[in-house]
């Protein structure tokens, strides 16, 4: 039974009640805010609901195998839409929405599920556990609180959330828990090497472009202890790639030896505003560095973004870390 129960059962009652619902992910979004959005779309839908979904950059191409006839609009203006009810899925706080974030203004009620520490606690009912590795866990624990059955397709879903979030079950956040819950779903049919092949072990010849001019921007300091790497606009256009294809490029810097600090910078903006996402090797809380610059995330992996150009950013965060070794 999970400690949030009561809340689930707030939440199912509020979504029975409610005519019109939205559901917003991150920006950029990754493996655990889709599939977790995916299944609870799955959810509304047993309870004879749906959901108009909305992320600022639509779904990631990298799961597109599971969408199925899933839609996450990208409307990032205002469009007249007013909700009964916006559920925010894996959102530290409201501006990880993005540029869709006016669909918070526009509704009467909010459901916060998210598993980072930095969050402020924005709905009307928080269902926030930072000791959960991935808010596919919450997700899982939303349908048994709800009676609803977990199918083959949803259970697809939220292995692939947690697989994401823990680093195909590699990270220090990956506990019992975990792996309590993902032998639940191994148990309903789901085969973790289809997955894996995939959405890890699976790229394109224009991703592998990407990565290699990222790759050539690597810089190091602090005699070797911090690693940076970036993506530029004019990198993905001519790769023809976009935010997506550099999904976990900051893990793979991460992994060199002596490496303290990795830092992956993105700016799909020209020059305007700087995508930061930072992972730490060390026993450092990064959620409270970036919380310094308006964002958050967990004690090992957090992110925010910096107005500027990537070469001022990179000096900026730089300097930043290097305090802390």
């Amino acid at each position: 039974m999970s400690k949030f129960d009561s809340l689930y059962i707030a939440a199912k009652e509020k979504l029975l009640a409610a005519k019109n619902i939205a559901m917003v992910t991150h920006i950029n979004p990754d493996g655990d805010c889709t599939g977790a959005a995916l299944a609870v779309r799955k959810l509304l839908l047993a309870l004879g609901k749906d959901a108009d979904i909305y992320n600022e950059q639509g779904f990631p191409s990298f799961m597109e195998f599971l969408r199925g006839d899933a839609v996450f609009n990208r409307y990032t203006q205002e469009d007249g839409v007013e909700y009964d009810l916006t559920v925010f899925i894996d959102c530290g706080n409201i501006d990880r929405a993005g540029k869709v974030a006016w669909v918070c203004e526009k509704s009467d009620f909010i459901i916060n599920i998210d598993h980072h520490s930095t969050n402020p606690m924005f709905g009307d009912i928080n269902i926030v556990d930072s000791t959960a590795s991935a808010s596919g866990l919450l997700i899982y624990d939303f349908f048994k609180a709800c009676g609803v059955e977990i199918t083959l397709e949803v259970a697809n879903f939220l292995y692939v959330a947690i697989m994401m979030d823990t680093g195909n079950f590699s990270y220090s956040n990956t506990d019992k828990r975990t792996h309590d819950v993902a032998g639940d779903l191994l148990e309903l049919g789901v085969d973790p090497s289809v997955l894996t092949q995939k959405i890890l072990r699976s790229t394109t010849y224009n991703k592998l472009k990407l990565t290699a001019m990222a790759i050539d921007t690597l810089h190091m300091y602090c005699d070797g202890k911090i690693a940076v790497i970036h993506a530029s606009k004019a990198m993905y256009n001519a790769t023809g790639t976009d935010s997506s294809d550099s999904e976990g490029f900051v893990g793979m810097i991460r992994d060199i030896k002596d490496v303290g600090f990795a830092v992956f910078l993105r700016d799909t903006t020209d020059g305007k505003l700087v995508k930061v996402s930072i992972r730490s090797n060390l026993d450092v809380d990064v959620s409270k560095i970036a919380a310094e610059y308006n964002g958050g995330g967990h004690y090992s992996a957090a992110g925010c973004s910096i107005e500027g150009k990537i070469p001022d950013v990179e000096e900026i965060i730089v300097k930043r870390l290097s305090e802390e070794l």
